[in-house]
């Protein structure tokens, strides 16, 4: 019900793995200072509720999300990258070809294909 996880003591997995619930949005952690954590960062508990602290916090919060952006950005690109086409490369005519009535090799021009 919790991580979709199945185990032969349901209750004994959700007591050590899902007992820190948060009483605001119903999340769940596998410890209590993750609880914590997430309630001073997503809901400002325990924060100063000062105009100034919630704004430092909302800035925070959107150079994380930037920064997210870009670095899965830059992955795309890496991979974008490994996926070039391979351009067929240029053959050139041998230099050396036979001759039609005696068979003795003769030199030829180089062309390009």
């Amino acid at each position: 019900p919790h991580c979709g996880k199945f185990t032969d003591d349901l209750e004994w997995h959700i007591s050590q793995q899902h007992d820190c619930k948060c009483q605001k949005c119903s999340k769940t952690f596998d410890s209590m200072l993750k609880l914590h954590q997430h309630l001073r960062d997503a809901h400002y508990v325990g924060v100063s509720t000062s105009r100034p602290v919630i704004e430092q916090a909302e800035r925070r919060r959107a150079a994380f999300t930037a920064l997210d952006s870009w670095i899965a950005d830059q992955k795309e690109v890496a991979q974008e990258e490994q996926q070039v086409v391979a351009l067929p490369t240029e053959q050139v005519i041998p230099t050396v070809g036979k001759c039609g009535e005696c068979g003795a090799k003769i030199p030829v021009k180089p062309q390009m294909l």
